[in-house]
């Protein structure tokens, strides 16, 4: 698994986590119950999102990454609230959107 990573809630919104303790923290235990969270690595792997106890657990829900499409996807359409011309392949998507912070 490589971070970052990212987050997208059902309600329409993308968080960047630099560490996956901090993804782990930071989910509501709540909304992971609810599956309301669908997570991706740096690479656009899909991770498994799980409550155990008071925080998540992530895993990697496969061992090479397909969905990097989706995750890019994503990051375009957040980083067009953004004064910039995103670039089109992941690594550029994840460089630009480390610019502006990952929340």
């Amino acid at each position: 698994m490589k971070t970052p990573i990212f987050i997208y809630a059902e309600d329409a919104y993308l968080i960047g986590f630099s560490t996956l303790d901090e993804a782990e923290k930071s989910l509501e235990a709540i909304d992971v119950e609810d599956n309301l969270y669908k997570g991706f690595d740096a690479e656009g792997r899909l991770l498994n999102i799980e409550p155990c106890e008071s925080i998540a657990r992530i895993t990697e829900a496969e061992s090479e990454p397909t969905h990097q499409l989706e995750l890019i996807d994503l990051l375009k359409k957040e980083m067009r609230k953004k004064p910039i011309i995103p670039g089109d392949d992941l690594p550029s998507l994840i460089a630009q959107r480390l610019k502006f912070g990952l929340k």
